[in-house]
C-alpha cells in the first residue's frame, strides 16, 4: 500500500454509487499506542458494564415471572413482539444490528423465557412462538448469487472501513 496521508482516492462505482476515500491515518504494524485506543476502549468497557448492570437487575427484579408478559411487568417495560427474524438479516426493527442476539435466539427453544442477554444495543429477554422453517429449494443459484452479493459487500465494507478509518 504506497498512499500517503491525506491523499484522496479515485472515484470507486459501487452498483449506482460513488464513493471516494481520503486517508486520514496511517497506523504501524502492530500494537496501537492507549492514547490511540483509549476513546473506544473506555466506551466498548462502559457499554458492557452498564449491560452487565441491566443484567442484574433483570434477574434481581424479575425474579419469579414465568412469562415474557410478567417479566416486562416487573421491570416496568412494553413487550415488543419481533417478527420475520433470520440469520441472513441480523437487523431487529427499533433496535439496529444484532447478530448476537440473532444466533442466540436461533440457539433457544420455543416457549422458553430466556434470560437476560447482552446485545450490540442493549439487554434483552425473549420468548420464542415458534420457528418457522423454510422451505425447501429445489435450485439454489439464487442461494449462490445471494451469499455472492453478501460476500462482496462484506468485503467492500471492510475495504471502505479501512480506507476511511
Amino acid at each position: 500500500y504506497k498512499a500517503s496521508k491525506n491523499e484522496v482516492s479515485k472515484v470507486f462505482t459501487f452498483g449506482d454509487k460513488y464513493v471516494i476515500a481520503k486517508l486520514t491515518d496511517i497506523k504501524e504494524k502492530g500494537t496501537l499506542p492507549m492514547e490511540d485506543v483509549k476513546d473506544k476502549v473506555n466506551a466498548g468497557a462502559l457499554k458492557v458494564k452498564k449491560a452487565e448492570m441491566l443484567i442484574e437487575q433483570f434477574n434481581s427484579k424479575a425474579t419469579g415471572a414465568k412469562t415474557i408478559e410478567e417479566t416486562g411487568q416487573k421491570m416496568n417495560l412494553p413487550v415488543t413482539p419481533a417478527d420475520n427474524i433470520t440469520f441472513s438479516n441480523p437487523y431487529l426493527q427499533g433496535i439496529g444490528s444484532e447478530p448476537r442476539m440473532v444466533g442466540v435466539i436461533f440457539a433457544s427453544k420455543a416457549g422458553q423465557v430466556s434470560k437476560p442477554v447482552r446485545g450490540e444495543n442493549s439487554v434483552f429477554v425473549f420468548v420464542v412462538d415458534k420457528f418457522n422453517e423454510p422451505a425447501a429449494s429445489k435450485d439454489y443459484s439464487v442461494n449462490q448469487k445471494q451469499n455472492y452479493i453478501h460476500g462482496f459487500d462484506s468485503i467492500k465494507e471492510l475495504f471502505l472501513t479501512f480506507l476511511l478509518d
